[in-house]
C-alpha cells in the first residue's frame, strides 16, 4: 500500500492523496489523450496531422483518470472517490485537482 498524504479542503472535508504515482498510471494519463484524438498522415510529408479532437472530451477524461489514480479518500470514503469529489462544492474538486496534478509535476521517481 503507498504512502498518502492527508490534506483539508476548502469545504472542511479530509482528502487522502496518493505520495506517488506509478510508472502504470503515468501511462495511462498520457495514453488518454491520444486515445480520444484522431490522427491522419500527409501524404506529401508523411507526418501525422491532428485530424479530429475533441479538447473538452480529452480534459474530462484525464481530470477523471487523474482523480482516480491520485485520490484514495474524500471525507473519509474511499467508494466512488470521483463520483463524490464531482457532487461536493467546486472548491473541493479544483483543490482535490491541484494536488493531484502536483504529482505529474514531481520529479522522476520522487515519492
Amino acid at each position: 500500500m503507498r504512502e498518502t498524504k492527508k490534506i483539508t479542503l476548502p469545504s472542511g472535508a479530509e482528502l487522502s492523496v496518493r505520495a506517488y504515482l506509478t510508472a502504470r498510471e503515468v501511462r495511462e494519463l498520457r495514453l488518454t489523450k491520444e486515445k480520444l484524438m484522431s490522427f491522419s498522415v500527409n501524404i506529401e510529408t508523411g507526418k501525422p496531422v491532428l485530424s479530429d479532437v475533441n479538447m473538452a472530451s480529452v480534459q474530462k477524461e484525464e481530470e477523471d483518470c487523474l482523480i482516480r489514480f491520485a485520490v484514495e479518500s474524500y471525507g473519509g470514503n474511499t467508494e466512488a472517490v470521483l463520483e463524490a469529489l464531482l457532487d461536493a462544492p467546486a472548491g473541493d474538486f479544483e483543490a482535490a485537482l491541484a494536488e493531484a496534478r502536483k504529482l505529474l509535476d514531481s520529479p522522476k521517481g520522487a515519492k
